[in-house]
């Protein structure tokens, strides 16, 4: 899988891709690209709509998925990151944690994890998002730039630093709730 990525990651730059998304379930990280398992102290407590949890050991204690059961590995995270940072990924698009989280790495990918259309979380350790947290959609628009609109007039503009994403537009996304 891993080569796969990295076949697909370089064909969409040979081809001067004018932005690049990476699309999967889980997160590569819920809150900072360094977090490690250790850092993840946050619960998300079991949904009221799951009525009493088998799982409960203590009346009186809260119970629920830790944060760190959300989010890819580190080391196997690190991995992808450094490949979306060697070929300019703007964007991360996520789910798995049912509910709404964005952040950007330290190079500029945006990471966006979007709650879920049935169960939603609310994990203590989750710090404050201007999103509503709550069931629903993401829509994404994607511009591009117009001088990266004409075809074979332009090429896509490259940044002049290393391990930047690509210039070649804005995205503009938001949380549409559904009751």
């Amino acid at each position: 899988q891993l080569q796969w990525l990295e076949n697909e990651l370089e064909y969409a730059h040979k081809h001067d891709a004018k932005m690049i998304f990476v699309y999967g379930h889980h997160p590569w990280f819920l809150y900072d690209e360094n977090e490690d398992t250790e850092d993840l102290t946050g619960l998300s407590p079991f949904p009221k709509e799951w009525g009493k949890s088998t799982f409960l050991e203590d009346e009186n204690k809260p119970t629920g998925f830790k944060d760190s059961y959300f989010a890819v590995p580190k080391k196997y995270r690190m991995t992808a990151l450094n490949l979306f940072r060697k070929y300019g990924v703007n964007a991360a698009f996520t789910g798995h944690f049912h509910q709404n989280v964005i952040s950007k790495s330290s190079w500029g990918m945006e990471h966006i994890i979007t709650s879920s259309l049935s169960v939603v979380f609310d994990s203590s350790g989750k710090p404050k998002q201007e999103e509503e947290n709550g069931r629903g959609l993401r829509l994404v628009e994607v511009h591009l730039d117009k001088a990266t609109c004409v075809a074979s007039m332009t090429k896509v503009e490259r940044s002049s630093k290393k391990n930047e994403v690509r210039r070649g537009g804005t995205i503009n996304h938001h949380f549409i709730p559904i009751d």
